[in-house]
């Protein structure tokens, strides 16, 4: 299969992937309308994903994206039911995106080189161990230098 016949397959709206590609191009502009309503701190992190029957359900990048648009919901919906596209429109939906990629992912930090412990410290701990009269702080520094002999 060459390039231009995977092209020509694509736009062709017989078949599934035709109609893949409209539902999708269709859904692409809902959301580009969306995103001109959205103040620009949420544009970034939300987007639409799906509209019909009057619902639009709008994904967010994570719950504190999700609790800005809830706040912004009303006047949202009311600015896109002034829209010709969106006169129909009965209610708005907002999830956390289930995709893991769309949602921030924190850096993992470097691993901290483990330290060893002096001779003179381990003495010191080993005196500690033996005049402790509690039995979890006891365990506890047990571990501790169990951890970094």
């Amino acid at each position: 299969m060459t390039i231009e016949s995977l092209q020509r397959s694509l736009e062709s709206s017989d078949g599934a992937m035709g109609r893949i590609l409209q539902a999708w191009q269709q859904l692409h502009l809902i959301d580009q309308h969306v995103q001109h309503f959205l103040p620009e701190d949420l544009k970034k992190h939300t987007h639409v994903a799906a509209f019909g029957d009057g619902k639009l359900i709008l994904y967010a990048d994570s719950n504190h994206w999700s609790a800005k648009l809830r706040f912004l919901k009303s006047d949202l919906m009311e600015k896109l039911r002034a829209e010709k596209a969106f006169c129909h429109l009965k209610s708005i939906t907002i999830q956390v995106s289930p995709i893991p990629e769309a949602r921030i992912q924190p850096k993992e930090k470097p691993r901290k080189e483990a330290f060893k412990l002096t001779a003179e410290q381990i003495s010191n701990l080993k005196s500690m161990i033996d005049s402790t009269q509690n039995d979890t702080f006891k365990a506890s520094l047990e571990r501790f230098l169990d951890d970094f002999k």
